[in-house]
This record gives C-alpha cells, structure tokens and sequence, in this order.
C-alpha cells in the first residue's frame, strides 16, 4: 500500500499534474509550484465544524447550505450546517430554525409572536476605514463648460455617513452606484442596515440598495443582499432594513443604483441662457388686434439640427414697418445659446447683431411688460430703408425635433407712439426635462447592525425593523 501511495506522489511531481478539487467540492486546490517541487495549498475552504472569519470560506457556503455562525459563545464563529425552511435535513441542528422533522426543516414555536424588539449594535459605530464608492453619472446635455464635472466625493465626505451626527450630510455626485465602502472593526453577523435621508432634496433620495461583502478568502465581492429603498419624502427620516442570513464580511460595500428622480441643470454658459421652461405667451390682457400689421411680422424659414455643436437653428424671416424689437417664446424646457440678425445687401444675407442667450432670455418672475411675454427678446438694427429684408436665426441647445404653433411679439413704434402687436409662428417644443442631470447621493447616515452584543465596546440598542 505504501509503495502505492509513494508512486502516485513521484507521478504527480514528475508530470506537472495539478490535483483540483473544486470551491464547489471542497475548495481544495493542490498545484505544483513553479520552479520547484514543493506542494502547496491553496484556497482551502473550511470544513463543518471549523473556526471561521467569514462566510465565504466555509466549504458549501457559495450553495447557501453551510455558514459561519456562533452558536455557542465559547466557540465563537464556526462553519455549520444551515438549511432554510423547506431543506434536506438530518438533525435539529442542521436547520437555522432548528427543527427537522421527516427529513425537512420546518418553522419551529410557530405559536410565539415576538413581542419585545430585538436588540442591536452597531457596527459601524467603530470602524477600521471608510472609503467612498464613485459612481457614474447621466449625460448633461446642458453643462455649461464640458469640462467641468462634479468634484469627486472625500474620505471626509464618507465618513460623514458614519458619524452619527444627523447634521452632517455624506454628498456624492456621482450618485448612480455610489456609496461607501466600511472596514469594520467589529467581526459578527449582520443583522440589520440603517438609512437617513438628508434635511433638503427628495429627489436626492436613492430608492434602491446592494450590499456586498468584501470575501478575503477568494479576494472577490460576493453579493450579500439588494432590494427596493423606501425613504419618506418627510426630511431627516431613516428606515431600518432586516438582512437575511446573517452574513459575516470584515467589510461591506453599500452603494446606490437608483434615485427618486431627477435635478435640472441651472447654469449658464459663457454665451447660452439657463434653461427656461414654458416661458409666458402673451398677449396682454389690454391687447386688441385691429387686424393690420402695423410694426412687423415674423414667418418660420426652416430647421437644421447642427451635430458638432448639439444645437438646432430655427430661421425666421422678418418684414419690419418700424420695428423695435421681437420676441420668440417656445413650449418645455429650452435653453438658448444665442442669435443672430441678418440683413440682405445686394442679395445676400450679411450678419448684422449677435446676441446672447444669457443676456436677452428671460424667464421666472422676469418679463418683457410691454408685450406680456416671456422667453427670447430679439434686438437688431430694424429700421433699414424700407423693404429691406431680415432674417433671424435662433441657436438652441439639443437635437429639438418637434414644435407648435405659438404667439411671437413685435414691438415698435406707430406714428410718435410704442405699440405690441402679435403673431403666430412655428416655434420650438422642447421636452420638458431637456436639462435633467444627476442628483447628488445625499445622506445623514449608513449604519450596520449585529445582534451579537455580548461585547462591552457594543452600545446596545432595541431596533425597530421596516421590511420591504
């Protein structure tokens, strides 16, 4: 027999041979070292009823069939058996509601009703390291500057989420998977997780959580738990969600993926105006149209998406009798970049005014009070000799595809007399969240709970769980 055995090693080193026993089955791995022909193990999972630091590394943990748990204190952590309701069972104790009974782990004192809430620590009250997760953020169609991104979140910035102090707000802009991760100081099973939502921006409010656990054994995240986040839209308010399984991570991942809505961007550009939505039309209430065309009017040419710059140009022809100036308004949300005005000499169109978006938009509590209207307010030089042909073209941002038919004005002077007078002409129709951008993640607190408290560090505490 011993001869046996010796042959079988001699033929593995001297073929290279690797013996694998797979994570699934055994997690054992005996691989020949290179460059010598000494025998190492590696990635060695533990067996049932041996110590343990985290889930992972007992043998059958990744089919959710054995765990790292303490049942007896004096033990600590050890590698059992853990089957759910429903399960293949052999004894009481291979049930995590410890009772078997014809083969199958059934719900045991199903008669008692908890009444007296379970009492938690947290985990994240000391801690050995926080870091914050970047995440990623939507397309900005309106950023003022593309160069200018949101300032990436701090160590600081993260540790505000851990401080326990409600006041102070964990703000990261990359929102979208963001979060933190937390080296805990504190090895014990996971119980619970606590999220508060900030004093200002329920938009900011993320609506769906992923755990992870950070497995030391394989060097890989394993997935703990994920579900939907129900935060009230009642400021400073937290909620506490049960974690199933009582998973054992010396560290965990928390991050974001989504939020309850949107943010507008509110800038303005070196040229282009801040988004305007819905702008008023016009006309005044003192307004009464005689039927004539006594200052001007304005006729729709064309629109061309323009793609290297992202922006759409609607052309407008003007006659002017003794115009002033005109005004052009538009349906959801637009943000202008700019105009120009053109006047024909000797058969061609020269540029004659270029205007910013920025300095001759308005909207808000702001409008033109002589014609009752809000949006883009058109200066140029309109008083050419008569039967001189203009033309304006109106720089938007974004691919615009549709329109609709909306009132222009035309303010000029009549005789020695200012008078408004109206039109209409196709004009843009923006979608109505044309400048949506990413909310910052903004949170008052993150916190981990264990229902191991027999440690004096621990302040224990009774929890109130909110299942979603």
């Amino acid at each position: 027999m011993g001869l046996v055995i010796k042959s079988a090693i001699i033929l593995i080193l001297a073929t290279g041979a690797k013996l694998i026993t797979s994570r699934e089955t055994g997690c054992a791995s005996l691989l020949k070292s290179q460059g010598s022909r000494k025998l190492r193990i590696e990635n060695v999972c533990k067996a049932e009823g041996d110590s343990c630091i985290e889930a992972c590394e007992c043998c059958g943990n990744d089919k959710d069939v054995v765990r790292c748990e303490k049942r007896n204190k004096s033990l600590g952590y050890r590698c059992y058996k853990s089957v759910g309701i429903g399960g293949g069972c052999d004894q009481d104790h291979d049930c995590r509601s410890q009772k078997c009974n014809n083969g199958r782990c059934v719900s045991y004192f199903l008669h008692v009703r908890r009444t007296v809430p379970v009492s938690t620590c947290s985990l994240t009250e000391n801690y050995i390291a926080v870091t914050p997760i970047k995440g990623t953020i939507q397309d900005n169609l309106c950023q003022c500057d593309e160069h200018d991104e949101p300032s990436d979140p701090t160590v600081d910035d993260a540790a505000m989420a851990l401080d326990g102090d409600s006041s102070t707000i964990y703000i990261n802009n990359w929102a979208i998977n963001g979060g933190i991760e937390v080296q805990l100081k504190r090895k014990e099973g996971l119980h619970s997780f606590k999220v508060c939502n900030s004093d200002d921006c329920i938009n900011c409010d993320p609506t769906y959580y992923r755990i992870e656990g950070y497995c030391q054994f394989t060097h890989t995240y394993k997935a703990v738990q994920e579900g939907p986040l129900s935060l009230p839209d009642t400021r400073n308010q937290c909620v506490t969600v049960p974690i199933g399984g009582k998973p054992l991570y010396s560290s965990y991942r928390i991050t974001f993926p989504h939020q309850r809505g949107t943010c507008t961007e509110t800038c303005t550009g070196e040229c282009s105006a801040r988004p305007v939505a819905d702008p008023k039309h016009g006309p005044c209430n003192r307004y009464r149209d005689d039927g004539i065309k006594n200052v001007g009017s304005m006729k729709f040419i064309s629109k061309e998406f323009e793609a290297d710059t992202t922006r759409t140009i609607f052309s407008y022809s003007v006659d002017s009798i003794d115009l002033e100036y005109a005004m052009l308004s538009w349906e959801g949300q637009c943000k202008v970049d700019s105009y120009e005005v053109y006047h024909e000499v000797n058969g061609e169109m020269e540029l004659e005014t270029h205007g910013c978006g920025n300095d001759f938009v308005l909207g808000g509590l702001n409008e033109v009070h002589s014609l009752c209207m809000q949006g883009l307010q058109i200066y140029g030089d309109f008083r050419k000799p008569p039967g001189t042909k203009y033309m304006i073209k109106v720089y938007m941002i974004g691919n615009i595809e549709e329109t609709t038919m909306l009132p222009y004005g035309m303010y000029g002077k009549v005789g020695t007399r200012f008078q408004a007078e109206y039109g209409e002409v196709i004009s843009p129709k923006c979608p109505a969240d044309l400048c949506k951008v990413t909310c910052p993640l903004k949170l008052s607190e993150i916190s981990l709970y264990t229902k191991e408290c027999d440690i004096e560090e621990f302040n224990i505490i009774p929890s109130k769980i909110t299942r979603h």
